[in-house]
Parts: C-alpha cells; sequence; structure tokens
C-alpha cells in the first residue's frame, strides 16, 4: 500500500525506526523506547509523514518461575 500511495503521488516511502535499550537485568537489555515514522519523501513538496509511532516502556515487572520435573 505505501508503494502505490507514493506512486499515485509521485513520492518515494520513507521509514524511520529505531530503538533504546536503558534497562539491564542480569546481562539482558530490555527496551526503554521504540520509535518509527512512515513518511513519503514528495519532489515537489518536501516531506509528508503518514503514520508516527512512539512508545514508552517502563515499570518492568522481573519475576523468578520455578519448575519442577516429576518422572
Amino acid at each position: 500500500m505505501a508503494q502505490e500511495w507514493a506512486d499515485a503521488h509521485d513520492a518515494e516511502p520513507q521509514i524511520i525506526s529505531f530503538s533504546e535499550y536503558g534497562f539491564e537485568k542480569n546481562g539482558l537489555r530490555f527496551p526503554s523506547r521504540s520509535y518509527t515514522d512512515q513518511a513519503y519523501l514528495r519532489k515537489d513538496r518536501g516531506r509528508f509523514s503518514s503514520a508516527e509511532i512512539s512508545v514508552v516502556y517502563k515499570d518492568y515487572k522481573f519475576f523468578t518461575v520455578e519448575t519442577e520435573t516429576v518422572y
């Protein structure tokens, strides 16, 4: 769908995405923020952003799960 819109409006799709991993627990890193922007670069009008998503992760709950195997 993105390419179809781009073709119809003489534009080029551009997607920017990044994640930050600001939490660490037992040597494993967990995301603290994620950002994605879907845009189109128009030759005549500049940049048009069609979707922007920003997610902030916080209040992680860490817990231990114990299991027992009985044969």
